[in-house]
């Protein structure tokens, strides 16, 4: 039989149908070929992909640059393949998934985190969209992350909140330097599994809607029994980084302690063992203070230096990395009151041994006034020298009231 004509030249007759082939398989960091065939009215059939103009609408996802038989495929997710062939035009939708390391269904540190996904996520912003570990792990959305910072909390848990607002304070700074907040609220108020929307509303009053992250439920996890498992959390909160290219978790509270502290140090080096974060980072302090909101007694860094103080309303800001000291000069039973604002600044007091040159102790125990919810009370018998303190880097204006004890 007589070959068809060729589609491509200007007298040619155009083909009556174009037929698109994607592969079976399309896979974040591979190079593949598409295929067009071209059938003509005679029912003759012809392939056409070096004739064609093709396109995706997201060129990130696929790239054609290469041409059809070369297509770089730089990102996962969803997008549309375009073949243009003598007027008309044929298009497909495709998915192109990510590869994932072998995992474990539990969290370990320097292992895989596995794979939970979630139908019902949040934005900062209060849209809504799935959050897949597998498909984040190579998603042209977040192109830009280089690690993931997971805050496992629960509603009900005070300690979750002082953490969540410190975190919530510099997520646009985790962000702009490649990282992204997932906020994994596992239980409600009741001790019950967090639906995504319960979960979304206590994240939101807490950091509000222009601090950008992830926030998930517990109950819409899929599988559950990776977060919501107390053989792995057994404490809120419990912090995890995972490094995106290998999703390995190479950050985790469990092994440090308290780790949202270096989650910006964090950033600058993903290889390094964050085991003990205090022998590789030091803690950067950034002063929210405005000017003149520290105490008019400063400096008052030692406590040979402390601020004397009487009965009445006293204003000063933590503005420094050290605490600042205060004198309390009347005689007599006293209450003093530290008042601060809990999203900016987390706060304690202390009595001061000046003999020890520590916090004072009482049958081995350290005495500190600290709730975290903004308003700190102590007790106790005057003269008496105090130490005015701060939790992590955060910084802030605060108020002391002095008065007589009741």
């Amino acid at each position: 039989d007589a070959a068809p004509p060729d589609a491509a030249a200007p007298d040619a007759k155009p083909p009556i149908a174009l037929a698109l082939e994607a592969p079976a398989a399309l896979v974040a960091g591979e190079r593949v070929a598409f295929r067009l065939t071209a059938r003509f009215a005679d029912g003759a059939t012809r392939d056409a992909t070096a004739d064609a103009t093709w396109a995706a609408d997201n060129s990130d996802i696929i790239d054609f640059s290469g041409g059809p038989s070369d297509a770089a495929l730089p990102y996962g997710g969803a997008t549309i393949v375009r073949a243009t062939l003598g007027g008309q035009t044929v298009e497909q939708a495709v998915t192109v998934t990510c590869p994932y390391p072998r995992f474990t269904a539990s969290i370990r540190y320097q292992e895989a985190l596995a794979p939970v996904r979630w139908a019902n996520a949040y934005r900062e912003d209060g849209t809504q969209a799935p959050f897949d570990f597998r498909a984040a792990s190579c998603a042209a959305e977040y192109q830009d992350v280089t690690a993931f910072f997971l805050i496992a909390n629960a509603e009900w848990c005070g300690p979750c909140i002082r953490e969540i607002n410190r975190v919530g304070r510099k997520a646009q700074a985790l962000r702009e330097a490649g990282g992204l907040v997932v906020y994994v609220v596992i239980q409600n108020l009741d001790y019950g599994l967090a639906t995504g929307e319960v979960a979304f509303r206590h994240i939101n009053r807490l950091v509000g809607d222009d601090s950008p992250g992830v926030t998930v439920g517990g109950l819409d996890a899929e599988p559950q029994g990776v977060f919501d498992n107390p053989a792995i959390i057994d404490t809120f909160p419990t912090s995890f980084v995972v490094r995106k290219r290998d999703m390995v978790v190479v950050g985790d509270s469990r092994v440090s302690g308290e780790l949202d502290r270096y989650f910006l140090s964090m950033l600058a080096d993903l290889d390094a063992d964050w085991s003990n974060p205090e022998a590789i980072a030091g803690l950067p302090f950034d002063s929210q203070c405005l000017p003149g909101e520290e105490e008019a007694g400063e400096p008052n860094d030692l406590p040979e230096q402390a601020t004397p103080i009487g009965f009445g309303v006293h204003r000063g800001g933590v503005c420094a990395p050290e605490p600042d000291y205060y004198r309390i000069e009347e005689a007599g039973d006293w209450t003093l009151q530290l008042a601060y604002d809990p999203r900016e600044v987390d706060m304690a007091m202390a009595p001061w041994d000046d003999a020890a040159g520590a916090i004072l102790e009482v049958d081995g125990v350290r005495v500190i006034a600290h709730e975290g919810a903004g308003l700190e009370t102590l007790s106790g018998t005057g003269p008496a020298t105090i130490l005015v303190g701060y939790y992590e880097e955060s910084s802030g204006d605060y108020t002391l009231t002095l008065a007589p004890a009741p």
